[in-house]
């Protein structure tokens, strides 16, 4: 009987021991993929945002560009586009280009992270 006590608390703790870092590496293997699945959309969020905000302030001043360097009948014609023509053209732009550099990303981090998979793939504007 004697043998069984020291025995028995060895086994335990071998068994904690394989538990514990079992759990260690599947919480650092979580954790990862979540911080690059996080640094994907963060990198899409402010590539979109800095496309739309550019391609907005450009369309603007293209239109007052040619208001005032066209004569006064052609400078006329850019009254009647709608107030938002800067939004609408910069969203579109900005939806299809931020699209490909998601693409571009999602492939990259591919190379890092082959659990990936296919994430953000198949979708297509």
């Amino acid at each position: 009987m004697p043998l069984i006590g020291p025995l028995w608390a060895w086994l335990v703790g071998l068994l904690g021991s394989v538990v514990s870092s079992v759990t260690t590496w599947l919480v650092a293997k979580m954790a990862y993929e979540k911080a690059v699945h996080y640094a994907i959309v963060t990198a899409f969020l402010i590539a979109a945002f800095s496309l739309f905000l550019g391609l907005t302030i450009s369309v603007k001043t293209m239109l007052f560009a040619a208001r005032v360097s066209m004569p006064d009948s052609l400078g006329q014609a850019t009254y009647f586009l709608p107030g938002s023509i800067a939004q609408i053209f910069a969203t579109i732009v900005t939806a299809r280009v931020s699209m490909s550099v998601y693409q571009w990303t999602v492939t990259t981090m591919k190379a890092y992270v082959p659990s990936i998979g296919n994430f953000g793939q198949g979708m297509r504007l």
